[in-house]
């Protein structure tokens, strides 16, 4: 493992951070060499990295990109915020510079309108509970965003401002967490863990990757992928779309030991299911395990679990006061 210290910087510095940790391992490489995060200009090809990770087959590449939030109902009130969007894609055109096959592309970013198999293509999105098309993860302005600065800042004021983050990489997950207290006003908080899920209980014929991304909107703003085949809804059996929408257990990530006379804090792995009732276990989530917001770690604690050390994020940014909390795997 290659762990990254707690360290003030840029976002492009955290870029380079997990890029170099991940290309210095056997399991990751440079999937596209003229993809560099040189900052030169403001376009995507200069403002990121794709990585490819050889068992899985998924690139996943990591681009400085502002945004509206990634929650439907923050739309409407034109709320904005910049930091890392993560894209993971089943195939990616070095010709054009852009994901290919099957992707979680959406509506705000760059490559959506160059990019055939979108997001709406490569996920299921059909509720057969009320019979309408929703979106399996995020929505249709994005998906898999780490927020951290606040505001409709442009790349430059992205490239610039000073963020906060740590994070751990190894040939089978990228961890990070960042967070802006900058200027005591404009702030966001927001974590990212992707992970090579290599001991599924059964071999079910999906792609063995999930990757969770959560940051301090009004909503948390939590964005979930565990393959390209994700069915929407809870009256499914068909195990043509193994997972259901959010694609892994994360309302109740974490249980709070219920006897008041002690206060030890039990924590808890996510887990992928192969239906949407959440009534199957497909595989343990090993790389984050959740961590309640009220209990439990405080920010930079590291805790042991099942022989695995996690350090805890739970930070809100600087004025904004909904916390996020987890804890990132981390030895």
């Amino acid at each position: 493992m290659t762990t990254i210290a707690e360290t003030t910087g840029k976002l492009p510095d955290l870029i380079d951070d997990i890029a170099s940790a991940a290309t210095a391992l056997s399991e990751w490489s440079d999937a596209d060499t003229a993809v560099t995060n040189d900052g030169s200009s403001t376009n995507y090809v200069d403002n990121g990295r794709v990585l490819q990770h050889a068992s899985s087959g998924l690139y996943v590449g990591l681009f400085v990109q502002t945004s509206h939030y990634a929650r439907h109902d923050d739309n409407y009130n034109n709320a904005h915020a910049g930091g890392i969007r993560v894209v993971h894609s089943s195939d990616w055109d070095t010709s054009t510079n852009s994901p290919a096959g099957n992707t979680d592309v959406r509506a705000s970013d760059p490559w959506s309108g160059d990019v055939g198999n979108n997001a709406s293509s490569s996920f299921t999105t059909y509720n057969t509970d009320n019979g309408q098309y929703n979106w399996t993860h995020g929505n249709a302005k994005g998906s898999t965003q780490v927020y951290v600065i606040e505001g409709n800042n442009g790349m430059s004021a992205l490239q610039s401002t000073d963020v906060t983050y740590f994070g751990s990489v190894t040939n089978n997950w990228i961890n990070f967490a960042a967070w802006n207290t900058t200027d005591g006003n404009n702030g966001r908080c927001g974590y990212y863990s992707g992970e090579y899920v290599n001991n599924k209980f059964w071999a079910d014929g999906n792609q063995p990757f999930a990757a969770y991304a959560q940051s301090s909107t009004s909503r948390g703003n939590e964005t979930a992928l565990a393959s390209f085949q994700v069915y929407y809804g809870r009256a499914n059996n068909n195990t043509s779309y193994p997972y259901g929408a959010v694609g892994f257990d994360r309302p109740r990530w974490c249980v709070v030991n219920p006897d008041s006379a002690d206060d030890t804090y039990f924590f808890r792995r996510g887990v992928m299911y192969q239906t949407s009732s959440q009534s199957i276990p497909v595989a343990y989530i090993k790389a984050i395990i959740g961590n309640d917001i009220n209990e439990g770690g405080a920010h930079g604690d590291t805790i042991d679990h099942s022989g695995e050390t996690y350090r805890v994020v739970r930070q809100s940014g600087a004025g904004t006061n909904t916390t996020i909390s987890a804890a990132l795997r981390y030895e």
